[in-house]
């Protein structure tokens, strides 16, 4: 070898890349496969855990239009999780205070209305006291990140020893690289970062993320993935995208009746382990709360793009996360 050859393989020493034989990956292999089984994160919704298999290190994202429930969404998934694991919660854009109300309707199920206006009822503190309990067990702590940077945010996490981190939201988070770079670029940048994080320190990253606004006079369609807001580099990094938006508000013969301010669809637009799927759910403002639209056997979920059949025109029913 040559001096410039010993060099640099003297530096990726240095550097701990990670590298495995078909030897070891063999071995790994049968190691895990006779382990106990593997504990993967759950998230609150039967229609996901059953088909998702997420655990420390994943990079996950959650996108969504403004003002459709992305971040109801995400608390109730952070407050699952946090009855194992230690979860953190950086809001980027709202205090603490109001992410609080928010978790307390769920929860509780509390309309948000009395929360705001401090004119809960006996009832109110009665569900609020038997609830209480097992709400400050749960490892879930909430971050003001306002005008935080990635550094920053996994400095925190690592600091509080979190296993867990929601963003809300990433094109939030403000860029380390030069301001006068494009955008995207910036975007791009932040993201590679943490998904470096996730990888590194087996921490599963949960980003929301924006949707670019659809174009009105095209009508209604249903997002994909490359409608994230600012920067294809999410799609690329994400092991898992998770999107919530709207139903198509046109009436269909072999669907149920839907309803654009009460109704969701939860979509898995990427999966890499597993399959992806969409289901219709219903929001209820009032208490931030996400229920699966069942179908009259009170059992079998209803599926978006499946063929429903003459059980989805009947009135559905709706099976609640709480």
């Amino acid at each position: 070898l040559t001096l410039l050859e010993q060099a640099n393989a003297l530096t990726v020493k240095r550097e701990k890349v990670r590298v495995v034989s078909m030897d070891e990956a063999l071995r790994g292999f049968f190691e895990r496969q006779q382990s106990k089984a593997v504990d993967y994160l759950k998230w609150g919704i039967d229609a996901l855990d059953e088909r998702l298999y997420c655990e420390g290190g994943d990079f996950v994202i959650l996108g969504g239009y403004p003002s459709d429930g992305k971040t109801a969404l995400a608390l109730s998934m952070a407050y699952q999780q946090g009855k194992t694991h230690r979860v953190g919660f950086f809001s980027l854009e709202t205090d603490k205070a109001k992410i609080r109300d928010r978790l307390m309707a769920a929860v509780v199920q509390i309309d948000f209305d009395r929360i705001k206006t401090r004119s809960l009822t006996e009832d109110d503190w009665r569900a609020f006291a038997e609830k209480s309990a097992d709400m400050a067990g749960r490892g879930l702590t909430v971050v003001e990140a306002s005008g935080m940077t990635a550094t920053t945010i996994q400095n925190i996490s690592q600091a509080y020893g979190f296993d867990v981190i929601f963003l809300d939201y990433i094109q939030l988070v403000t860029p380390e690289i030069d301001q006068r770079a494009p955008r995207s670029e910036q975007m791009a940048a932040v993201s590679r970062q943490l998904h470096t994080f996730a990888q590194k320190s087996g921490t599963l990253v949960v980003e929301l993320a924006q949707l670019s606004r659809p174009d009105k006079a095209a009508g209604w369609r249903a997002p994909v993935m490359s409608d994230l807001k600012e920067s294809g580099q999410f799609e690329q990094d994400a092991d898992m995208i998770f999107m919530v938006y709207r139903p198509d508000p046109r009436p269909k013969d072999d669907g149920p009746e839907l309803d654009q301010n009460k109704h969701r669809v939860l979509k898995i637009a990427k999966n890499k382990e597993g399959p992806r799927g969409a289901w219709y759910m219903v929001f209820d403002g009032p208490k931030q709360t996400f229920s699966l639209l069942v179908n009259p056997d009170g059992r079998s979920v209803m599926r978006q793009f499946s063929a429903a059949g003459k059980a989805a025109k009947q009135r559905p029913r709706q099976v609640s996360f709480w």
